[in-house]
């Protein structure tokens, strides 16, 4: 079972990459600056989880 955090970081993950893919359904749903923002959380979000992994596999 992943640590609380990192739960949480993947919880959050999904939320922005379902907000990426309605972006990508319907390009008028939300407003650019919304999906600029969530592009952004899930890139930072998704180096975090990189980094964790060089961590933990001593590279």
């Amino acid at each position: 079972m992943p640590h609380v955090k990192d739960r949480d970081e993947l919880w959050a993950l999904a939320l922005l990459e379902q907000i990426i893919q309605r972006d990508r359904e319907d390009r008028d749903a939300l407003p650019g600056t919304v999906v600029e923002l969530a592009k952004k959380a899930a890139k930072i979000l998704k180096k975090r989880q990189e980094h964790k992994r060089r961590n933990r596999n001593g590279l």
